[in-house]
């Protein structure tokens, strides 16, 4: 048996607006490392849904670091 296990370069979430398409917020599957920080990125992202910028810096976990 196999499964298939995808990670971004630096083993962390992705968490940014879509650059093309404003409004769509992209974010990663986040693999068994997204359930220990599940309870942040909630509040991250529902912060960024209902008031635009999260209380919370998602800074690095922007797109823009592939760049």
């Amino acid at each position: 048996m196999s499964c298939a296990y995808t990670v971004t370069p630096y083993f962390g979430f992705t968490i940014d607006e879509h650059p093309a398409m404003p409004g769509v917020t992209v974010v990663s599957a986040c693999s068994e490392c997204g359930f220990k920080h599940s309870a942040a990125l909630d509040e991250a992202l529902a912060q960024r849904v209902a008031e635009g910028p999260s209380d919370l810096d998602l800074s690095r976990f922007s797109l823009a670091r592939f760049g």
